[in-house]
């Protein structure tokens, strides 16, 4: 992003930001609530167009082609109550070329989970678990999360780092060790 900003109103959520990311690397953005973390995350992925500034993906800027590279998922939720973990695998596929049902099946069975589960009978480490599965199974060159520890219990979060490890590490997108991050 060069000289990113966003506006909402009066309020300045992203204030002139430059960033330049690497392929085969893994970053993290930190600060405190409401500090433009999400708000960078949705403009980088090109779900929210910046007041001011650009958003490049390999050179262009973000729309509806490089979209179809960046694997997002928000902390809001975004599934039907009706819907099974399973049926959530099948609304991704319906939409993402780049997503693979097989990858995504075993994601969630290796988190101990299964895909007759109802969305709305899981709890909130567990709904994260299978919003991450969905965004880890997109053959994507970008995946952005979104809080993906946010108000979860230390197994479930070691349950989602695994998952994004072995992804990264399965990609070969990822040219350096991985070791566990605590």
């Amino acid at each position: 992003s060069t000289n990113l900003t966003k506006k909402f109103g009066a309020k300045t959520a992203v204030n002139n930001v430059s960033l330049a990311l690497e392929e085969g690397h893994v970053y993290a953005l930190l600060g405190p609530n409401g500090s433009g973390k999400t708000t960078w995350m949705k403009m980088a992925a090109g779900l929210s167009k910046p007041t001011a500034g650009e958003v490049l993906f390999n050179g262009k800027p973000v729309g509806i082609e490089s979209r179809k590279n960046i694997a997002y998922v928000s902390t809001e939720p975004f599934f039907y109550s009706w819907m099974t973990i399973g049926d959530a695998g099948k609304y991704y596929e319906d939409f993402f070329k780049d997503f693979d049902r097989r990858e995504y099946e075993g994601l969630i069975e290796s988190m101990g989970m299964t895909l007759k589960s109802k969305i709305s009978s899981l709890s909130s480490g567990m709904t994260a678990k299978m919003k991450v599965a969905l965004t880890m199974a997109r053959n994507a060159k970008v995946w952005m999360l979104d809080e993906p520890f946010n108000g979860i219990d230390l197994l479930a979060r070691d349950d989602i780092r695994d998952c994004i490890l072995r992804r990264c590490s399965e990609s070969n997108r990822f040219p350096y060790p991985l070791r566990a991050l605590s």
